[in-house]
C-alpha cells in the first residue's frame, strides 16, 4: 500500500469519527410548523410550553427548511436568551414549535416580510446552548459595555412657588480616555412622558402617591457618546407626582438606557442594559 494511499484512508477515517452535527442526528429535532391551534378529533399532539405559561397541545406541521437563526441575551446576567428566526417566505407564514430533545417550545410571535417568515423564541441558558448546536451558531453573551459612563442628578430650582414645575436632570458623562458608546434615546416616549425615568417622591418625609402613565414604545436610536462629553436629558418630575404642595421634597431618580458599542439597529450588535440612580431634593413654597 502506498504512503498517498495510507493518508487518504487515515483522513476518511477522522472524518467518520467526526461528531455528527445535532441537526443530522434524527429527524425529530429542529424547527416546525402550527398545523393547527386547537385541534379536534383526536388529531396527533405535542405539548409545548411559552415562556411561563402553562403547556398546551398543538398539531406540529412541516419543517422549516433553510432557517437563519441568532440566539442573543436579553438580559445583563445572561439569563434568558432569544432566538429569532428567518426563513424563505412561504404562503402561510404562522407560529412555529422548535423541538429540542424531550422540550417543544411554541413562538413567542411571528411574522413576515415581503421575503421571508420569522418567528421569536425565549430560551433558557440551557435551551439557548442546545439550540446553538443543533442550527451550528453562537450563543451569544454579554458582557459590560460603557462601565466609565457616569449619571449625576441635579434639578432646575432648589426652590420654587406652588404651581410650578420642576424639572430633573440627569447629566450622563463619558471621561476622556475612556472608549466611545452609544446610548440609545427614544423609544419609551410613546406616551405623556419619557418612561425611561422614574421616580419616587416624599414630601416632608411622606409618600406622594404615583401617577400612572403607561408608554407605548416610540421611536428612537443610538447616539454616540464620545470620550470627553456629556449630555444632559430633563424630565418634569410633576408628571410622576404632585409636587404642589408646600414642603421639602426628597426625589429618587433612576434613568435607563441601553448601550451599544457599535450603534447598530439591527439588533445583532452588542448591548448593554444601564441603569443610572440618584437623589435630588428641593422645597416648594
Amino acid at each position: 500500500m502506498s504512503y498517498r494511499t495510507m493518508r487518504y484512508l487515515a483522513l476518511l477515517i477522522g472524518l467518520c469519527a467526526l461528531p455528527v452535527p445535532a441537526h443530522a442526528q434524527n429527524n425529530r429535532d429542529g424547527l416546525f410548523g402550527v398545523a393547527e391551534r386547537s385541534p379536534a378529533g383526536g388529531a396527533a399532539t405535542v405539548s409545548v410550553r411559552r415562556s411561563e405559561r402553562p403547556s398546551t397541545g398543538v398539531t406540529v406541521g412541516p419543517r422549516i427548511t433553510r432557517p437563519r437563526v441568532t440566539i442573543r441575551s436579553i438580559d445583563n446576567q445572561n439569563r434568558r436568551f432569544s432566538m429569532l428566526v428567518r426563513s424563505p417566505r412561504v404562503p402561510t407564514c404562522g407560529a412555529a414549535v422548535l423541538r429540542i430533545g424531550e422540550e417543544a417550545l411554541l413562538s413567542e410571535s411571528y411574522g413576515h416580510d415581503a421575503a421571508h417568515c420569522s418567528q421569536s423564541f425565549l430560551l433558557t441558558p440551557s435551551q439557548a446552548s442546545r439550540a446553538a448546536r443543533l442550527f451550528g451558531t453562537t450563543r451569544v453573551t454579554r458582557t459590560p459595555l460603557g462601565t466609565q459612563l457616569r449619571g449625576r442628578f441635579t434639578v432646575s430650582q432648589a426652590r420654587v412657588a406652588s404651581g410650578a414645575g420642576v424639572e430633573v436632570i440627569v447629566t450622563i458623562a463619558n471621561p476622556a480616555g475612556a472608549a466611545r458608546v452609544f446610548r440609545f434615546a427614544g423609544g419609551r416616549n410613546r406616551g405623556p412622558r419619557n418612561n425611561r425615568f422614574s421616580f419616587t417622591i416624599e414630601r416632608d418625609g411622606q409618600p406622594i402617591a404615583a401617577i400612572e402613565a403607561p408608554d407605548f414604545g416610540g421611536l428612537g436610536g443610538f447616539v454616540a457618546v464620545e470620550p470627553g462629553s456629556s449630555a444632559a436629558l430633563r424630565a418634569d418630575v410633576s408628571q410622576w407626582g404632585d409636587i404642589s404642595t408646600p414642603g421639602r421634597y426628597v426625589v429618587r431618580c433612576a434613568y435607563e438606557t441601553e448601550l451599544s458599542a457599535t450603534g447598530d439597529l439591527s439588533g445583532e450588535g452588542p448591548v448593554w442594559d444601564r441603569r443610572f440612580e440618584g437623589e435630588v431634593r428641593f422645597q416648594v413654597r
